[in-house]
């Protein structure tokens, strides 16, 4: 491959690839007046950035449990919190008491988009993210020019892109997620402390980074694992006693994460493993020609979250590479997960420790790996296929590019698992 590629490092094809998809999405948002915009965001273009703005409404009267049913974790509340104390009484005094009176007050006068002091709270939410995302990666590289192209691509792909747009807490879990990734084999044993209480503080923001945990397990360190443990209770628990629920808002805070997480509408639309089986069985169907039971797919399709999720997680303890056993997490909790776009920004991880150890090792492997990851989280102007079905090219690439890297994931595990068995014979032979 050496021979024909001209790019010598995988982080350039990685920045290559996602400045042609920013390209190509800029030229088609120009051609189609910015109509384009909301098929390939998020649907209702009166929404944006209202999971910042919601989230700091919920807080109020601090009841975001039993009064908002919220979906954040205890600690995403208290951050929304700490921000609803700088909004003038003046404003929120007007806010609606009500899931359904907050969603109608958009656009109106007591929409917190059109109040000064939430706007710059907002702007500055975003401007923080970004300095965090710079001084982290130029921290991580130490070639400058690697780490001005994975900053870009951090900051100018799909996932991250669409969080900005929702002003989603993710974005922070993601940042936490990525202290955890890069540091935890820091040399500077304070850091790798630091590492352990980022991934606490990510999966207390979102609680899908806490797949990432099992890193620690691969790699057989059992007494760090067991401190993150203790990192991640204390800080899911403890926020709790900031609101009036206390304690009592954790089994509300669970009901409505186990209702959000239990599907039971038959959908295309995502990348969790029930949402591409979906998709897989639509040729039967066509084929078939009959009516599909649409409960039973839904409950088969929830089971293989589960399955593929344990399957990756397992996998990960064969696998040799770090940035291996990385995706195996990633994808274990992409799959799992039933959540928007910016989940896909997670997938990043590993293709910046893969660029990060192998940047110049350019080979089949490497550079297809690089490839597959650049295209599954690269901004393109794709939107629905079918008005009817509401099935969107978006998510069927993502789901392609998934499907194809846990096969790639699997097909290690067992090529693994061959060379240590091959490896015990031969040493077997030379004892007898």
């Amino acid at each position: 491959m050496n021979k024909y590629m001209k790019i010598k490092a995988n982080s350039k094809v990685f920045g290559v690839i996602l400045f042609i998809g920013f390209i190509i999405t800029t030229i088609c948002m120009q051609l189609s007046h910015g109509d384009i915009f909301a098929e390939i965001f998020f649907y209702d273009t009166l929404d944006t950035g209202m999971d910042f703005f919601h989230s700091i409404e919920y807080t109020r009267g601090r009841a975001p449990y039993e009064v908002w049913n919220t979906l954040y974790p205890p600690l995403a509340n208290c951050i929304f919190y700490f921000l609803f104390h700088m909004i003038p009484k003046s404003v929120s005094e007007q806010w609606a008491d009500t899931f359904e009176s907050g969603i109608g007050a958009r656009g109106t006068s007591i929409d917190l988009r059109v109040s000064q002091t939430p706007m710059f709270l907002f702007i500055c939410y975003i401007i923080i993210s970004v300095m965090l995302i710079w001084i982290i990666v130029n921290n991580y590289y130490e070639n400058k020019k690697t780490s001005y192209i994975m900053c870009f691509g951090i900051i100018f792909n799909y996932g991250m892109l669409y969080a900005y747009e929702r002003g989603n807490i993710v974005i922070y879990s993601f940042i936490c997620s990525m202290m955890f990734v890069f540091f935890q084999n820091s040399k500077n044993k304070y850091m790798r402390e630091i590492a352990l209480m980022s991934l606490a503080f990510a999966a207390g923001l979102k609680i899908y980074p806490a797949f990432l945990g099992f890193l620690l397990l691969y790699n057989k360190e059992y007494k760090r694992a067991i401190r993150t443990v203790i990192y991640g209770i204390i800080m899911f628990i403890v926020p709790f006693f900031a609101f009036q629920e206390k304690l009592s808002g954790l089994p509300i805070f669970l009901n409505t994460l186990f209702k959000f997480q239990n599907i039971t509408e038959l959908s295309y639309n995502g990348f969790s493993f029930d949402k591409i089986f979906n998709t897989i069985i639509i040729p039967f169907q066509l084929i078939w020609k009959k009516e599909l039971d649409v409960e039973l797919i839904i409950t088969v399709g929830q089971k293989l979250n589960i399955v593929s999720a344990l399957v990756l997680l397992g996998c990960g303890f064969i696998l040799k590479k770090n940035w291996q056993k990385i995706m195996a997490c990633c994808l274990a909790m992409v799959v799992f997960s039933n959540q928007e776009i910016y989940m896909i920004i997670f997938m990043l991880l590993p293709l910046c420790v893969l660029i990060h150890d192998e940047d110049k090792v350019i080979n089949r492997e490497n550079t297809s790996i690089v490839i597959a990851l650049s295209l599954l989280v690269c901004l393109l102007p794709l939107g629905n296929m079918s008005s009817e079905t509401n099935i969107s090219l978006k998510y069927i690439r993502f789901q392609i590019i998934i499907l194809i890297l846990i096969c790639y994931t699997i097909f290690n595990f067992f090529k693994q698992i061959m060379v240590k068995n091959n490896s015990g014979r031969k040493l077997g032979q030379i004892q007898k």
